[in-house]
Protein backbone atom coordinates (compact mmCIF):
# COMPACT_ATOMS: atom_id res chain seq x y z
CA UNK A 1 0.00 0.00 0.00
CA UNK A 2 2.62 2.54 0.73
CA UNK A 3 4.48 1.93 -2.47
CA UNK A 4 0.87 2.29 -4.04
CA UNK A 5 0.42 6.20 -2.50
CA UNK A 6 3.95 7.12 -3.50
CA UNK A 7 4.03 9.76 -5.69
CA UNK A 8 7.75 10.18 -6.04
CA UNK A 9 9.35 8.98 -9.07
CA UNK A 10 11.86 6.14 -9.19
CA UNK A 11 15.17 6.56 -10.30
CA UNK A 12 14.06 4.45 -13.21
CA UNK A 13 11.68 6.41 -13.91
CA UNK A 14 12.86 9.40 -13.69
CA UNK A 15 16.05 7.34 -16.34
CA UNK A 16 13.43 7.03 -18.52
CA UNK A 17 11.96 10.21 -18.77
CA UNK A 18 14.80 12.26 -18.66
CA UNK A 19 15.56 10.29 -22.63
CA UNK A 20 12.13 11.03 -23.60
CA UNK A 21 13.28 14.84 -22.73
CA UNK A 22 16.51 15.04 -24.28
CA UNK A 23 15.82 12.47 -27.30
CA UNK A 24 13.05 15.53 -27.48
CA UNK A 25 10.31 12.59 -28.10
CA UNK A 26 7.00 13.53 -28.90
CA UNK A 27 4.88 13.19 -25.89
CA UNK A 28 1.19 13.35 -24.86
CA UNK A 29 0.15 13.54 -21.35
CA UNK A 30 -3.73 12.02 -22.04
CA UNK A 31 -4.88 13.21 -18.39
CA UNK A 32 -8.12 13.15 -19.59
CA UNK A 33 -8.15 9.15 -19.56
CA UNK A 34 -7.93 9.15 -15.93
CA UNK A 35 -9.79 12.33 -15.20
CA UNK A 36 -12.44 11.79 -17.54
CA UNK A 37 -13.50 8.37 -14.92
CA UNK A 38 -12.65 11.11 -12.14
CA UNK A 39 -15.35 13.21 -13.16
CA UNK A 40 -17.95 10.41 -14.03
CA UNK A 41 -17.76 9.13 -10.48
CA UNK A 42 -17.76 12.32 -8.90
CA UNK A 43 -20.25 14.05 -11.19
CA UNK A 44 -17.96 17.02 -11.67
CA UNK A 45 -19.48 17.97 -14.93
CA UNK A 46 -23.13 17.42 -13.76
CA UNK A 47 -24.88 20.98 -14.91
CA UNK A 48 -21.74 22.45 -17.19
CA UNK A 49 -23.41 24.70 -19.34
CA UNK A 50 -20.83 24.23 -22.38
CA UNK A 51 -22.12 20.32 -22.77
CA UNK A 52 -25.49 22.22 -23.96
CA UNK A 53 -23.43 23.57 -27.08
CA UNK A 54 -21.91 19.67 -27.46
CA UNK A 55 -24.46 17.13 -27.12
CA UNK A 56 -28.16 17.35 -28.09
CA UNK A 57 -30.84 17.94 -25.16
CA UNK A 58 -32.46 14.20 -25.46
CA UNK A 59 -28.88 12.97 -24.79
CA UNK A 60 -28.22 15.26 -21.64
CA UNK A 61 -31.77 14.33 -20.41
CA UNK A 62 -31.02 10.58 -20.28
CA UNK A 63 -27.77 11.18 -17.90
CA UNK A 64 -30.12 11.94 -15.61
CA UNK A 65 -31.81 9.27 -15.50
CA UNK A 66 -31.05 5.34 -13.69
CA UNK A 67 -29.97 4.13 -17.38
CA UNK A 68 -27.75 7.01 -18.07
CA UNK A 69 -25.76 6.09 -15.06
CA UNK A 70 -24.01 3.50 -16.96
CA UNK A 71 -20.91 4.00 -17.34
CA UNK A 72 -20.01 5.24 -13.44
CA UNK A 73 -21.77 2.04 -11.98
CA UNK A 74 -19.34 0.22 -14.86
CA UNK A 75 -16.15 1.97 -13.21
CA UNK A 76 -17.96 1.02 -9.74
CA UNK A 77 -17.99 -2.37 -10.61
CA UNK A 78 -14.40 -2.87 -10.59
CA UNK A 79 -14.41 -3.85 -7.31
CA UNK A 80 -15.91 -7.11 -8.16
CA UNK A 81 -12.86 -7.54 -10.18
CA UNK A 82 -10.21 -6.02 -7.53
CA UNK A 83 -12.12 -8.70 -5.10
CA UNK A 84 -11.85 -11.89 -7.28
CA UNK A 85 -7.92 -11.23 -8.56
CA UNK A 86 -6.73 -9.59 -5.72
CA UNK A 87 -8.86 -9.80 -2.48
CA UNK A 88 -5.79 -8.39 0.20
CA UNK A 89 -5.17 -5.33 -2.46
CA UNK A 90 -8.80 -4.66 -1.95
CA UNK A 91 -9.52 -5.03 1.50
CA UNK A 92 -6.49 -2.88 2.46
CA UNK A 93 -7.74 -0.20 -0.17
CA UNK A 94 -10.99 -0.72 1.37
CA UNK A 95 -10.26 -0.24 4.96
CA UNK A 96 -9.57 3.72 4.28
CA UNK A 97 -12.87 4.46 2.80
CA UNK A 98 -16.63 4.17 3.48
CA UNK A 99 -17.58 3.08 0.01
CA UNK A 100 -16.24 1.80 -3.11
CA UNK A 101 -17.23 5.20 -4.40
CA UNK A 102 -15.17 6.92 -2.17
CA UNK A 103 -12.28 4.47 -2.59
CA UNK A 104 -12.33 5.00 -6.30
CA UNK A 105 -13.17 8.77 -6.45
CA UNK A 106 -9.67 8.70 -4.10
CA UNK A 107 -7.86 6.55 -6.99
CA UNK A 108 -8.53 8.37 -9.44
CA UNK A 109 -6.93 11.34 -7.77
CA UNK A 110 -3.92 9.17 -7.17
CA UNK A 111 -3.59 8.64 -10.51
CA UNK A 112 -4.02 11.96 -11.76
CA UNK A 113 -1.29 13.35 -9.14
CA UNK A 114 1.09 10.89 -10.53
CA UNK A 115 0.40 12.16 -14.07
CA UNK A 116 1.02 15.56 -13.02
CA UNK A 117 4.34 14.59 -11.71
CA UNK A 118 5.37 13.51 -14.87
CA UNK A 119 4.56 16.43 -16.11
CA UNK A 120 6.23 18.44 -13.93
CA UNK A 121 9.63 16.24 -14.30
CA UNK A 122 8.90 16.44 -18.09
CA UNK A 123 8.64 20.28 -18.17
CA UNK A 124 11.49 21.10 -16.13
CA UNK A 125 13.58 18.95 -18.38
CA UNK A 126 11.80 21.26 -21.40
CA UNK A 127 10.35 18.20 -22.78
CA UNK A 128 8.70 17.86 -26.31
CA UNK A 129 4.97 17.85 -25.49
CA UNK A 130 2.46 17.28 -28.25
CA UNK A 131 -1.35 17.79 -27.41
CA UNK A 132 -4.31 15.16 -27.11
CA UNK A 133 -6.65 14.14 -25.23
CA UNK A 134 -6.77 10.47 -26.03
CA UNK A 135 -10.59 10.04 -25.38
CA UNK A 136 -11.09 6.68 -23.89
CA UNK A 137 -12.94 3.71 -25.47
CA UNK A 138 -15.85 3.53 -23.18
CA UNK A 139 -18.02 6.10 -24.32
CA UNK A 140 -17.87 8.79 -21.01
CA UNK A 141 -20.22 12.10 -21.56
CA UNK A 142 -17.09 13.50 -19.26
CA UNK A 143 -15.51 12.99 -22.29
CA UNK A 144 -17.07 15.56 -24.71
CA UNK A 145 -15.70 16.10 -28.10
CA UNK A 146 -14.20 19.57 -28.91
CA UNK A 147 -14.46 20.28 -24.95
CA UNK A 148 -11.91 17.51 -23.87
CA UNK A 149 -9.20 18.99 -25.88
CA UNK A 150 -9.19 22.31 -23.27
CA UNK A 151 -9.60 20.46 -20.43
CA UNK A 152 -6.76 18.69 -21.08
CA UNK A 153 -4.86 21.70 -21.62
CA UNK A 154 -5.87 23.04 -18.25
CA UNK A 155 -4.62 19.70 -16.66
CA UNK A 156 -1.60 20.11 -17.89
CA UNK A 157 -1.94 24.40 -16.67
CA UNK A 158 -2.51 22.78 -13.70
CA UNK A 159 0.50 20.35 -13.36
CA UNK A 160 2.87 23.24 -13.91
CA UNK A 161 3.10 23.28 -17.63
CA UNK A 162 3.69 27.04 -18.74
CA UNK A 163 0.76 28.22 -21.57
CA UNK A 164 3.35 28.92 -23.67
CA UNK A 165 4.71 25.51 -24.14
CA UNK A 166 0.70 24.61 -24.30
CA UNK A 167 0.45 26.61 -26.95
CA UNK A 168 3.01 25.48 -28.90
CA UNK A 169 2.25 21.61 -27.96
CA UNK A 170 -1.60 21.96 -29.71
CA UNK A 171 -0.17 23.93 -32.74
CA UNK A 172 3.42 23.33 -34.01
CA UNK A 173 4.60 20.28 -31.53
CA UNK A 174 1.65 18.05 -33.13
CA UNK A 175 2.21 19.26 -37.04
CA UNK A 176 6.05 17.87 -36.48
CA UNK A 177 5.53 15.22 -34.97
CA UNK A 178 3.50 14.37 -37.85
CA UNK A 179 6.01 15.65 -40.46
CA UNK A 180 2.94 18.23 -41.61
CA UNK A 181 4.90 21.57 -40.44
CA UNK A 182 5.05 22.63 -43.81
CA UNK A 183 1.04 22.98 -43.83
CA UNK A 184 0.25 23.50 -40.53
CA UNK A 185 1.38 24.82 -37.39
CA UNK A 186 2.13 28.27 -37.81
CA UNK A 187 1.04 31.50 -38.78
CA UNK A 188 2.23 32.18 -42.53
CA UNK A 189 1.94 32.71 -46.43
CA UNK A 190 0.99 28.77 -47.70
CA UNK A 191 -0.24 27.14 -44.09
CA UNK A 192 -3.46 26.04 -43.36
CA UNK A 193 -4.96 27.67 -39.70
CA UNK A 194 -7.97 28.30 -38.28
CA UNK A 195 -7.54 31.93 -36.31
CA UNK A 196 -9.63 33.75 -33.83
CA UNK A 197 -8.50 36.87 -33.72
CA UNK A 198 -9.67 39.23 -30.49
CA UNK A 199 -9.18 42.62 -30.07
CA UNK A 200 -7.31 42.22 -26.80
CA UNK A 201 -5.01 40.07 -25.07
CA UNK A 202 -7.85 37.77 -22.93
CA UNK A 203 -7.01 37.97 -19.40
CA UNK A 204 -10.32 36.30 -18.07
CA UNK A 205 -8.46 32.82 -19.88
CA UNK A 206 -5.63 32.75 -17.92
CA UNK A 207 -7.82 33.69 -15.03
CA UNK A 208 -9.68 30.42 -15.46
CA UNK A 209 -6.86 28.53 -16.17
CA UNK A 210 -5.45 29.88 -12.78
CA UNK A 211 -8.56 28.96 -11.07
CA UNK A 212 -9.05 25.00 -12.21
Amino acid sequence: MEEFDDLELTPAHKEVLLQIAQKQLAYQLTIRTIAGEQDLITRNLDGNKMLEHIYPKPYLDVLTTEEGDWGRNKILARSNFLKKTNPPFYKAMKSNFEDDELMWSAIGKLYKARLYTVAKFLTDHNANFILGSDTPAMNMFTNPPGLNGFLEMQHMFEAGIPLEKIFRAATFNNARAFHMESLYGGVEKGKIANLLILNSNPPKLRQRLQRH
